[in-house]
Parts: C-alpha cells; structure tokens; sequence
C-alpha cells in the first residue's frame, strides 16, 4: 500500500469504533495489512453461513445485508453505505457469516483478513488490549478456546457449578470441627477422638472437591454442546452432542438450590438413554435461551447453505468440495496395527485396544511359559513322567500366551463413511486362539447418522501414560438411536482424539447427505418442469 494511499486509509480506519481507540502509529501498521477491492452491482460479496473471516470497510457505494431464517424465509437486516463497516465478529473470532451482503450499486471496498489481523496482533498485543469490540463480540472474543473446537466454532457460554453445590460439604466440617472443640474443652476423650476420626477424611478430601468444583466445565459452541468433567486420582470425561442432534432442553430445580436461582439443565437427543446434564448451575433459563439460540442460528446456517448451493447449481458453478478424507496410514503388515493403535484407510479407520491391555493380560502367561521352559530344560536331565509333565506344561501355558494375544488383536472399533462398528473376535476355549468354530464373535453396528452424542472417559492411569508418552488410554461411548443403543469402544488409545475423528466422519456424513437432498430436489425439479409443459401442450 502506498503513502498516499495509506493516508486516506487511516480516516476510515479511525471512525470504525472497533479501531478508534488506537494511536496513529497503530492505524499505520494496521493500515499496511489492509487490502482494497472493487465490487459490481449484485454482487454477494459474503454469503449467510460462510467461512470467511474478513472484515469490510465500504469506501463507495451501497449494499445491503439479508438474512434466512430457519423457515428459508429472507429478510434485510441492515443497509450499508459509505463509511459503514460489516464483519467484525468474522475478523476477531472467526464464526461464520450471519447475513448473505450484496451490492445494491457498484462498491469500493478495504478489507482485513484474519490471518494478517492474528499476525499484528501477536507482534503488537499492545493493539490488542486498545481494540473496542461490541459488547456481545467482546464476550466471544475472551471466551476460553479449547483445542478441540473446529475452524469457525466459537464458545458461547460456558460455566460450572453454582458456589451453594460446596454449602453442604464446608458446613459439615464446620460442624465437626465444632464439635471436636466442645467434645476438647469438656474433655470428653471418648468423644474428641471418633469426631476428629470423622473429620480428617474430609478436610483431606476438600481439596478434591473445591477441584471438581472448579474444573467441571458446561460449554455451549455455535456448534455443540459438552461436558468437562475431571475427578483427581480417578476420571475424567467429556461428553458432546452436536447442536443439530439436541431435540429436548428441560430445567429442573429443587429446594433448596431454587432460592439461589440454581438448576439443572437437560440437553435429550433422540437416543434419551444418555442426556447430557448441566448440573446446578445458575440462571439456567439463560443457558436454555442460548441452547435454543444457537441450534436455530445453526439451522438458518444450513438453510443459507443450501439456498447457495442451488444457486450455485444454477448458475453452473462448481458445487464446493467435500471435506478431505482421512490421511492413510503407512502401509504395514497387519500384525503391526494393534500395536500402533489405529489404522487409517481412505473410507473407515480402525482402532485396537491400547497395547497397555495385552501387557496386562499377557504378563502372568509370559511368566509360567518362560518358568516352565526353564524348568523343561532343567528336566531334559531327568527321565520319564517329568520331561512328559514339564512339556505339557510349557505346551499349555505357550496356547494360553498365544490365544490371549489373539483375543487382544481381534478386539476392534471401526467408523466409516456410513456405519460405525464395535467388533470382538475371543476364543471359546481359554487354550485354542479364536478361529472358526473356536471364536466368539460380538458385533454391533449402527448407522452413522444415528449418532447422538460421544463421550470420552479416561483414568488417572490413563492420563498418566499419556504424560509419561506412552498414549492415553480410556473408553469411548457413542450413544446412537439405532437398536444397538450404547457403542463402548474400550481402552482405546487417545480416546479425545478417537471422538474428535469420530465427529469428522459424521461431518462428511452430513456434507454427503446434503448433497444428496440437493440432487433429490433437482430430480423433483426436473419433474415439476415437464409435469408443467406437458399441461401447457
């Protein structure tokens, strides 16, 4: 950008409240990020529901903003002129669009894009803290990122448990720390030491629970709802459902958190086996009204989308493409993917059970083969029944090594493009590996699209691995409202990072689907259009 140019940029820089409380050296450096562009009339210069983390400063012309309700119904939102901006909350935080623009005349616009906006902000965080969102962007803007969230995912709301949950717990301390001091001071021996017995177990577990108090966390996304749960020494979990899946929102409240204004929140899917429940926390209408909220911004989202791509279909556009499949693994030999923990195919990917299962397992087996082969070649010296014996020992304790570890192998999770699967292959006999009419086989499968919601539970041990580098380890729960209800995919390894995979296939799933409703609705198109000319002739 030129001088002159710069010069005439920094005005307009400066009447934007987002940028008015910057100094002029500032508005330079933020100057040199911004772009400019020309824009004929009709032209859609953002679309409702897209991606595109840009901000626009109309330099000439007109446009308007309209927007798709969640009926497919489109109004104007807002008219645009000279000086006036629009995208503020695309260029901070990056969620989608929620109004389609369009040049109602020519338009001269200058515009920031996120990724040069991030750079100057990381290299000048002064800037930073001067910026002047909207009250409502600011609010998104220090919102807490998790790295889980996807690209254009922002938390709404998020909080734990109401401070009145803790009452109960301080005051029964406080009670026994009472009554130790009046049972001391009447010394009452007998008394003093079973209070005192009482009260150390729970002064010692405080900190736990001011921990959990702490930790739990109730998130609301533009995308999803999830529960953070940690409990020191022992769990942590994270269940989610996507927005699209919630169909119920109930609050319930019972005496005496009710006069704290504190309630549950119930967030029903349509498999209502496993609600996800945000529990005690305050003014749980609010988080309702947000719930509600956003799963209808999420809808006119989708309509928005869809009204485009028939556009695009029209005009003869190239419909946009599919989210990438997943990167295949090395190609290996089979007996090396348990190991590993995941397999990785262009449609599906598998996962085994976390290597620390089979060490389990195998440990005790591996001992008596080894003693036992120890004890054969000791009894080579020896004669009759005990060269017999120590054989068949060593015999047996070889098959029950070599079944466990098939057992172990078999055990399988598997989502694909269209179905997830739990799949065990396990001996019958305890001494026999699994194969043919030796094997028991459990399968359960359901249809991906009836995936409701996924939770990750893992252990202290779990979690322990993981830092140590060995692999987190825990269980994986997808809750489907197919007939097999309750997948469990157990001792996976990374399981955060099995329930992250597991939402990328359903998204593709999704894209799939609504790119078939689309060729559905040209073939009825295309039927209503000859219906008609052939009434017409």
């Amino acid at each position: 950008m030129n001088p002159l140019a710069t010069e005439l940029i920094i005005p307009l820089l400066k009447k934007q409240p987002l940028f008015e409380g910057l100094s002029i050296e500032e508005l330079q450096e933020l100057a040199a990020i911004v772009k400019s562009e020309r824009f004929p009339e009709k032209a859609r210069i953002v679309e409702q529901g897209e991606l595109k983390p840009v901000y626009y400063i109309i330099i000439s012309g007109e446009a308007i903003a309209r927007a798709l309700d969640e009926f497919g119904r489109e109004k104007p939102v807002r008219f645009l002129q000279a000086g006036d901006s629009f995208g503020e909350t695309s260029l901070l935080v990056g969620e989608p669009r929620d109004a389609t623009v369009i040049a109602r005349t020519d338009l001269e616009v200058i515009y920031i894009e996120k990724a040069d906006f991030d750079r100057l902000l990381s290299q000048r965080p002064e800037i930073r803290r001067k910026l002047r969102p909207r009250p409502e962007v600011k609010r998104l803007w220090e919102a807490p990122r998790y790295d889980w969230l996807v690209e254009g995912e922002v938390v709404v709301w998020h909080g734990h448990r109401h401070w009145c949950t803790m009452t109960k717990w301080f005051l029964s301390l406080i009670v026994l720390a009472l009554l130790a001091y009046l049972a001391y001071r009447a010394k009452m021996p007998l008394c003093f030491l079973p209070i005192v017995l009482a009260f150390l177990p729970w002064a010692i577990w405080s900190p736990v629970e001011i921990w959990n108090w702490l930790y739990d966390r109730y998130i609301v996304t533009n995308r999803r709802v999830a529960l953070i749960e940690t409990i020191p020494y022992r769990v942590a979990a994270r269940q989610e459902a996507l927005l699209e899946r919630v169909q119920e929102v109930d609050i319930q409240k019972s005496f005496p958190k009710s006069i704290f204004g504190v309630g549950d929140v119930i967030i029903s899917t349509a498999a209502r086996t496993r609600p996800i429940i945000f529990q005690s926390i305050s003014k749980p209408e609010e988080v309702e009204k947000i719930i509600q909220e956003q799963k209808a911004r999420a809808m006119r989202w989708e309509r928005a989308e869809e009204r485009g791509r028939i556009r695009r279909r029209l005009a003869g556009e190239e419909p946009p493409s599919s989210p990438p499949p997943p990167q295949p693994s090395p190609s290996l030999p089979s007996f090396f993917y348990p190991f590993i923990g995941e397999k990785r195919e262009p449609q599906q990917v598998t996962w085994y059970t976390h290597w620390w299962k089979l060490v389990q397992s195998i440990w005790l087996p591996t001992i008596v083969c080894v003693i036992t082969l120890v004890i054969f070649a000791l009894s080579l010296r020896l004669k009759g029944w005990f060269i017999c014996g120590g054989l068949l020992f060593f015999v047996l304790s070889f098959s029950r090594f070599i079944t466990t570890l098939f057992d172990w192998a078999n055990e399988r999770y598997i989502v694909s493009t269209n179905q997830i699967i739990m799949l065990r292959i396990t001996s019958i006999l305890p001494l026999l590996p699994p194969v043919g009419p030796f094997s028991r086989i459990e399968r359960k499968v359901a249809p991906l699209g009836s995936v409701q919601d996924v939770t990750t539970k893992m252990s202290a041990w779990g979690r322990i691995m993981g830092t140590l580098g060995l692999g987190e380890m825990g269980d994986v729960l997808i809750t489907t409202a197919a007939p097999a209800g309750v997948l469990e995919f157990k001792n996976v390894r990374n399981p955060l990072k099995v329930q992250s995979v597991i939402f990328e296939f359903l998204e593709r799933y999704q894209e799939q689907q609504r790119r078939e409703r689309l060729k559905e609705t040209e073939r009825l198109l295309e039927d209503w259009f000859q219906a008609h000319k052939e009434i017409e002739h």
